[in-house]
């Protein structure tokens, strides 16, 4: 078993002088993947003595009021990832730091292209979540960004990916040597999540169901139009039938429209962005993840550690990877219009144990520290 962090790094005689001072940079800490990612991965280091910065293009966001008061934030002030070169250059030269942990793709751009103007000693490792083709598409600005990420993410001294389909991807996109790139998951506090999950069922005194639910951005990526576009097949098959959109977007009106000409419109609740969607998953009879494209879905992750049944929607990304992991491979299907009856099963005990083999948080941070210290690397 992998020592907790606290054991292997917090002992009385190391908390002298920090082993490693870090440097996160982020956007923000506004709702997202990322930012949950970063969030848990700052508190849980908190508890080491690892010396923790965290830049930000602006101090923005929910995750804040979560973060550990051992984080020193630096707020850079400017909106965007481009405008941060000189700010971001002034204040790692000032702190000198071991490790720089990026995310997204225009801050990963800014670090990597920045190194050459880095303290020589200062490693960079890079976070991606994202294929360029599918983030980018086609077009001369697309073309142009492709290239300066081939430039910077070969500089990079580690390249994390959350799915072996993406490492797989980024190394043939930026032509990335796969010793310097591995793949660590995202992490999922299952003890956390479950006590949270218990806090009330959502759906009582909603009808009797079955409740479909849906959890996430309402954007376009996010394919809550395909989960719609099948959904009337299930209401003819059973009547009680009801589906809730859990998350807010700018696609909520159009979603409405659509299903207003579906003839499903009554049926469809649109429950807005919650603190705490977890309920929601492990109350619900169904959760549908109807993406396009996905790096490695905190949703599912979440859904299986809440034990809710669950069916992909197949797209491209971690999703299919998951599922594997999880042994639910069988719960990917092409579409949706067939509502089969073993989709609504409730998960063996085996699902379970399966994803805290392979997401448990205490790995995951884990591998995350192996990775910021330069000690040990899992390759592609």
């Amino acid at each position: 078993m992998i020592p907790s962090l606290v054991q292997s790094l917090a002992s009385p005689a190391r908390r002298e002088r920090p082993s490693l001072r870090a440097l996160f940079v982020i956007p923000s800490l506004r709702m997202g993947g990322a930012e949950r990612v970063f969030a848990t991965l700052l508190n849980e280091f908190s508890a080491t003595d690892i010396d923790l910065h965290l830049a930000v293009l602006q101090r923005e966001g929910m995750y804040f009021d979560t973060l550990s008061p051992r984080v020193t934030v630096h707020d850079l002030s400017v909106r965007r990832a481009v405008h941060s070169f000189p700010r971001l250059q002034r204040l790692a030269s000032r702190l000198r730091p071991d490790v720089v942990l990026s995310t997204s793709l225009r801050m990963n751009l800014a670090v990597t292209l920045l190194k050459p103007l880095l303290p020589a000693a200062t490693r960079i490792v890079i976070r991606e979540v994202t294929a360029l083709e599918a983030l980018l598409g086609k077009g001369l600005r697309a073309a142009c960004i492709r290239q300066l990420a081939r430039i910077g993410y070969r500089r990079a001294d580690a390249v994390v990916c959350q799915s072996a389909l993406l490492a797989a991807e980024l190394q043939a996109s930026c032509g990335t040597a796969s010793e310097r790139m591995c793949v660590i998951h995202n992490p999922v506090d299952f003890a956390a999540v479950a006590a949270r999950s218990r806090q009330g069922n959502p759906y009582a005194g909603a009808g009797p169901g079955p409740h479909i639910v849906a959890v996430g951005r309402l954007e376009p990526a996010k394919g809550i139009d395909r989960l719609l576009n099948a959904f009337p097949r299930l209401v003819q098959r059973r009547p009680g039938a009801q589906l809730w959109l859990v998350g807010d977007g700018r696609e909520s009106g159009r979603l409405a429209e659509q299903a207003d000409s579906l003839g499903v419109r009554e049926r469809v609740r649109f429950a807005g962005m919650q603190t705490n969607p977890y309920p929601w998953m492990k109350h619900a009879d169904l959760l549908v993840l109807p993406s396009r494209r996905e790096g490695m879905p905190n949703t599912l992750l979440e859904a299986i550690a809440c034990e809710s049944p669950v069916v992909v929607l197949d797209h491209p990304g971690g999703s299919r990877e998951v599922m594997r992991l999880t042994g639910q491979e069988e719960r990917v299907v092409d579409e949706l219009a067939a509502w089969d009856d073993g989709w609504f099963d409730r998960p063996s005990p085996a699902v379970l144990q399966h994803a805290r083999d392979h997401f448990g948080l205490e790995m995951i941070v884990e591998q995350y520290r192996q990775v910021l210290s330069g000690t040990q690397m899992t390759q592609i």
